[in-house]
């Protein structure tokens, strides 16, 4: 499991959710506690797959658009730091060279 379930809380409403239905609907206390119980988790479950799924697209988002490192853009080699991923790739001075700006300079001209 890759995220703990905040279990007090689950008790909490179905213990509210049982308080609430006994002298509004009628019926036991223990049945109503069985059905709050059964919801309550079964909305933490469901709030868990959402989560890891929100997660699984922004890390795929983050890859997608990521894509090569591309030196001539800073903002990149921020992006890859915080990914740790090319960690070694330093974002060049000038545009698309680190040796000499001509090719940046013809595109300029």
């Amino acid at each position: 499991m890759s995220a703990t379930f905040n279990r007090k809380t689950i008790m909490a409403n179905a213990h509210f959710t049982a308080r609430w239905r006994v002298p509004t609907v009628g019926g036991s206390y223990r049945e109503w506690f069985a059905k709050g119980l059964a919801h309550e988790w079964k909305k933490a479950r469901e709030a868990k797959v959402r989560r890891d799924r929100i997660a699984l697209n922004d890390r795929l988002n983050f890859e997608l658009n990521t894509g090569l490192p591309i030196r001539s853009c800073p903002a990149d080699a921020v992006r890859q730091a915080q990914a740790k991923a090319f960690l070694s790739v330093r974002p060049a001075r000038r545009l698309f060279t680190n040796h000499s700006g001509r090719l940046a300079g013809s595109f300029a001209a």
